[in-house]
């Protein structure tokens, strides 16, 4: 897989794209880097800015230049102290597996920048790559100098099969009626996060559009398959051997915690971690799930700061008792 020679201005200023052939399919890997807010960089990362990074995968719809995206991912700068670099993917036609194949586009993009360290992070399709992203790295033999830190999965498609068609209306509901969320959502700014949710909503819904307009006839075909993707159980889940940490809203209809595992309500956080490796993810040796009450499928963007500092505090305990350890 090498990129094509051409090398275009993506949808926004800083916003890059290069085009990657996975089994004779071109696909497109738009990516932008957002920095923390401080003036406290490690030599490392003046050096090379993607040396040590967390990676943010967007969900369906959604773009790496969308502000909702944005947003979060600042959040994460600012709490893990590093870089983040925004990909999205787009393939020039609709193809099997094609969630796996973005992901190895992503994997060929994160080795030519010289990535020695990464932590991933999905949120809702986004989830299926980031989990497809950690199977490839950890498996690249010809590249086994890329360690990956752990993967969070924010209310993440493919943790277990779903009906497409319920799938499918779930995303519009959650689209139209995420603002009513903030009102029962906890500390912080409400008007800050107010706004930062309902761009959530609708940069998803602008993209939809946008794409129907631009593909016309052929559009249909394309989200049936990118809806029964998303529905399916992704396979590679029982192949992770990294830590992963679970973030759910309470409420969320597309990635609802219950159906994830049964009766977790009733468990302490120990053994929802157990339960999960047993049922979800046998080979990680860390699995833990935060839930955000209240909350639906567009609760990180709503709490990005909140979602950022769990998340990373949840991985973090994971390093802290490895470094113990030894």
């Amino acid at each position: 897989m090498k990129p094509d020679l051409e090398r275009s201005l993506g949808r926004a200023r800083n916003l890059t794209s290069e085009t990657y052939r996975v089994d004779g399919t071109g696909i497109r890997v738009n990516y932008l880097i957002v920095p923390p807010q401080s003036t406290e960089f490690p030599s490392s990362a003046e050096q090379n800015p993607l040396e040590d990074i967390i990676i943010f995968l967007p969900g369906w719809m959604v773009n790496a230049d969308s502000k909702s995206v944005q947003g979060i991912s600042q959040s994460f700068a600012n709490v893990g102290g590093k870089n983040v670099f925004i990909v999205d993917t787009k393939p020039e036609r609709v193809v099997e597996d094609s969630l796996f194949k973005e992901a190895q586009a992503i994997a060929e993009t994160v080795r030519a920048k010289g990535t020695k360290r990464i932590t991933i992070v999905g949120y809702s399709e986004g989830g299926i790559r980031a989990t497809n992203l950690a199977a490839i790295l950890q498996n690249q033999v010809d590249n086994p100098d890329i360690v990956i830190d752990g993967v969070v999965l924010m209310d993440s498609m493919g943790l277990y099969k779903q009906k497409p068609s319920k799938l499918f209306t779930g995303f519009f509901i959650n689209a139209a009626q995420g603002a009513s969320r903030i009102r029962r959502s906890p500390e912080g700014s409400e008007y800050e996060s107010l706004i930062q949710g309902l761009h959530s909503g609708t940069d998803f819904l602008f993209v939809f559009y946008r794409e129907l307009l631009k593909r016309h006839v052929h559009y249909p075909r394309r989200l049936l398959s990118q809806i029964r993707e998303m529905a399916s159980l992704n396979t590679h889940l029982a192949q992770l051997r990294v830590p992963v940490v679970l973030i759910q809203g309470s409420d969320d209809p597309v990635s609802n915690p219950e159906k994830i595992l049964p009766g977790y309500r009733n468990q302490e956080l120990a053994d929802i971690g157990n339960s999960l490796r047993t049922n979800v993810l046998p080979l990680c040796p860390y699995v833990t799930m935060g839930i955000i009450e209240n909350s639906s499928h567009l609760s990180p963007f709503f709490n990005p700061d909140q979602t950022a500092t769990t998340s990373l505090s949840l991985l973090g305990e994971y390093q802290r008792g490895e470094a113990t350890a030894q």
